[in-house]
């Protein structure tokens, strides 16, 4: 009884820091996420930059027909 009741605790503890390990994962993700949307949305200010990613400055005007 005891050695099952170790066991469970033991398996409880093993899930706790799997889980810690995760939402560490989890956290460096989001915040590599937001990073990467802020550095390209300043990115897109810049009129080179813009131009040398899109074309549809280029193509405004234009007939696609």
């Amino acid at each position: 009884m005891l050695s099952k009741l170790n066991a469970l605790l033991h398996s409880k503890e093993k899930l706790a820091a799997r889980m810690d390990k995760a939402m560490k994962v989890a956290r460096i993700a989001v915040l590599a996420l937001l990073a990467a949307i802020v550095l390209s949305q300043l990115a897109l200010q810049n009129e080179t930059i813009r131009e040398w990613l899109t074309s549809a400055a280029r193509w405004e005007g234009t007939s696609l027909g």
